[in-house]
């Protein structure tokens, strides 16, 4: 703990102290963002949204998910700070790890009744070769390749595409392509230059969305930080 401070000046921590004040602060930081990035999509994953009565639940879910946060911040700038500055930083860091450990016990006491999705590959590396596919997409001037396969469809093959135009409406639930942000559609239209670079249409659809919702997350850097220093004007 560091020294008490006597008049309008502290002692700076230094040493294997200050060490341990900043490992402490990046695994908050860390466990944070863990949390609030995989606990809403946990949570929005046990409601079936095939259904109306699952997707009441899930939008009950958020409700409460939201709450609670609330509820929790609430009581971290006022109750932990008052402890904090009365009867010492160890009692608002001692309640703080309490409330974790408490967490922890109830939160696995539902593993068996939770619905895990098995995550199927990265998202990230899906993002990534969809942008990459399109790039040399664009860079690169049509090929015969590509002309053969956006040609109309030969006698040969007419047999094989009716197949396919068949089986496509017999699933009614299959992604199409939207016409925003068309440039992504070459992807899964044409022919791809490298058979790593082979997308599906539910996968360029995928990067449409997250491609939208970029300048809502920049909306929100502002907001945020005013919101950091917010939470930490009390404190101070």
């Amino acid at each position: 703990m560091p020294q008490s401070c006597h008049g309008p000046t502290c002692q700076e921590v230094s040493g294997s102290k200050a060490a341990m004040l900043f490992v402490g602060l990046y695994l908050v930081v860390l466990g944070v963002g863990g949390i609030k990035g995989s606990l809403p999509s946990h949570g929005a994953e046990q409601f079936d949204e095939s259904t109306p009565k699952g997707r009441k639940l899930r939008s009950t879910f958020f409700n409460y998910f939201v709450f609670c946060l609330a509820c929790g911040a609430l009581v971290a700038v006022t109750f932990v700070v008052w402890l904090e500055d009365n009867k010492g930083w160890e009692w608002g860091f001692g309640v703080s790890t309490i409330a974790i450990f408490v967490s922890i016990p109830i939160f696995l006491s539902g593993s068996m009744f939770y619905r895990n999705k098995i995550p199927c590959g990265s998202p990230l590396t899906t993002i990534l070769k969809v942008l990459l596919a399109a790039s040399v997409k664009s860079c690169s001037s049509e090929s015969s390749s590509n002309a053969v396969v956006n040609s109309a469809i030969s006698p040969s093959n007419h047999c094989v595409q009716l197949e396919k135009l068949s089986h496509e409406e017999a699933v009614p639930h299959q992604a199409q392509l939207t016409d925003s942000l068309r440039f992504l559609n070459r992807v899964a239209e044409e022919k791809p230059n490298h058979m790593l670079l082979q997308c599906t249409v539910q996968q360029v659809e995928d990067v449409k969305i997250v491609l939208k919702m970029l300048p809502i997350f920049a909306c929100t850097i502002m907001l945020n930080c005013c919101l950091a220093q917010l939470s930490t004007f009390s404190v101070q």
